[in-house]
């Protein structure tokens, strides 16, 4: 079954988040951020990964 991550962009634009702040507030990097937005597959372990650097 396939991940849709619409609703995360839906709140963010409802509440005027940026990309940027998304990246800040949970420890993502732009490679996670960009990979949600096209909806591509990543794993927890790169999320995790990414949120440690």
């Amino acid at each position: 079954m396939a991940v849709s991550y619409k609703k995360l962009f839906h709140v963010m634009i409802e509440k005027e988040i940026t990309n940027a702040q998304l990246q800040k507030q949970a420890g993502f990097s732009a490679n996670v951020v960009a990979r949600l937005k096209s909806n591509d597959c990543i794993s927890l372990e790169g999320i995790e990964s990414s949120a440690r650097l």
